[in-house]
This record gives C-alpha cells, sequence and structure tokens, in this order.
C-alpha cells in the first residue's frame, strides 16, 4: 500500500470545491504510482456522492472539477469513501498547515 499525502493553499473556496480540487491534485500524483486499484477517502459526503454516481453535480464549479476528476479515473478502478471529519484528524491537520504556509 502506498499513502501520500499533501497540502497546499488554494484561496477562498467552498469546502466541496477544496475537496473537488485535492481530488484532483491526487489523482494527477497517483499516475506516478504502478497501482492496480485506488481508494480515495474523502470527508465529503456529497462530493463521494456524485463521485460514486448517486448524486447528480448541479453547481458549475463543481461540475467543472468533477468532469476533470472523470477524465482522470479511466485508467484504473477508483474507490470513494466517505470518512467524517471527526475521524480524519490528518487532512485537518494538512489544512491547518496549508493556511499556516499562506499566512492565515
Amino acid at each position: 500500500e502506498i499513502f501520500y499525502e499533501f497540502g497546499e493553499y488554494i484561496g477562498t473556496a467552498t469546502n466541496n470545491i477544496a475537496e473537488y480540487t485535492a481530488l484532483l491534485k491526487a489523482l494527477q500524483k497517483v499516475q506516478e504510482f504502478e497501482a492496480d486499484e485506488i481508494e480515495c477517502r474523502l470527508d465529503s459526503e456529497l462530493v463521494v456522492k456524485q463521485m460514486n454516481g448517486v448524486y447528480k453535480v448541479k453547481d458549475p464549479g463543481m461540475k467543472e472539477l468533477n468532469a476533470k476528476v472523470r477524465e482522470l479515473i479511466f485508467f484504473k478502478p477508483v474507490k470513494f469513501v466517505h470518512v467524517r471529519r471527526e475521524y480524519n484528524k490528518e487532512a485537518d491537520k494538512l489544512y491547518n498547515d496549508a493556511l499556516d504556509q499562506a499566512g492565515y
């Protein structure tokens, strides 16, 4: 198993836009690895349900990011899993570190 973490300041955005942006960057990075399957753990239940086809994407900004993510997932089986925020302390730490580095 390969675990990869990163955090970066993206400016002002909703949590769902931030989640899609992180997902996009993660899938771009994962192309460097030889993985048979990919599991993406996200704390946005909305994004997980949209990526799993349970919900439609209505917001124009999210629709654009969703399309970009879908362009990247044709190459491998990808599983999208919802992780509640209280069980996702690593993501909160990366978020706070990115804000600190940006001076917030």
